[in-house]
């Protein structure tokens, strides 16, 4: 997977549009809201084949449950591998790398933002939020 040359552009654009987006199960979660931005930013959609397989919150759990035993890393590691995307140190992570990282809601898939210090991530409560980089505890190159 290669990103596009105007890959920083695509990504930007991509979250100023979601910056007020709430939280949807189905449409606009974490797994969902990540693939959306490497979509944007490689014309990949690393959830083909996932997207419509669930219309509810615990049709999602059910999902995750199936594909991984319900382990969030384990889903984004299934997916960075069918991709050929590089699993990482957190703290190598860079802007528009994908990392996993705690939540009080559980652990969640976010991007990293143009400034390289920011995850943005999406939560069931608060909507898209944004938290420092060092909150990630996996990572993967995009």
């Amino acid at each position: 997977m290669k990103r596009r040359h105007d890959w920083v552009n695509r990504l930007d654009g991509y979250l100023r549009g979601i910056a007020n987006k709430p939280f949807d199960w189905v449409s606009h979660n974490c797994c969902t809201m990540t693939c959306d931005a490497i979509k944007e930013m490689t014309d990949v959609d690393p959830m083909a084949g996932l997207r419509d397989k669930y219309k509810s919150k615990r049709g999602a759990y059910a999902l995750i449950k199936k594909i991984s035993g319900g382990d969030l890393a384990d889903i984004a590691r299934q997916i960075a591998d069918t991709l050929g995307v590089e699993d990482i140190k957190p703290t190598f992570a860079k802007r528009g790398d994908a990392v996993l990282f705690p939540t009080d809601a559980g652990e969640a898939l976010g991007i990293i933002d143009l400034s390289g210090r920011v995850i943005v991530g999406i939560h069931p409560e608060h909507g898209v939020i944004r938290v420092p980089v060092t909150y990630a505890i996996k990572a993967w190159r995009i």
